[in-house]
């Protein structure tokens, strides 16, 4: 029987199967949430909705957002994220309306 080479340990680790990701905590799923990093993690998706853009709103998302470095994705929710602390007061209200609606 022919003598296997010994694999060096970096290049053995990088060749090892690929496993599965573990499940993340409650706690790291709040922190990768805040982060967007929750792709591949199980247990960790978004909440995610389908929108349609004007061609107009389309090209500004794509544009802006790769010019500061973001995904769309991340972009979208960067503005929506500056708008809600500006109108936060306004939220607030909102939110505290909708309750009192649903308890009657």
């Amino acid at each position: 029987m022919a003598k296997q080479k010994e694999i060096p340990e970096g290049i053995q680790d990088q060749a090892a199967p690929k496993r599965r990701q573990k499940a993340i905590t409650a706690e790291e799923f709040q922190q990768r949430a805040a982060a967007m990093q929750t792709q591949g993690r199980e247990g960790a998706h978004l909440p995610r909705i389908n929108m349609a853009f004007t061609p107009d709103n389309y090209d500004f998302v794509k544009i802006v957002g790769a010019i500061h470095g973001m995904s769309m994705t991340r972009f979208t929710n960067w503005i929506v994220e500056q708008y809600r602390l500006e109108h936060m007061e306004t939220y607030e209200r909102a939110k505290a309306l909708v309750a009192d609606m649903s308890k009657e």
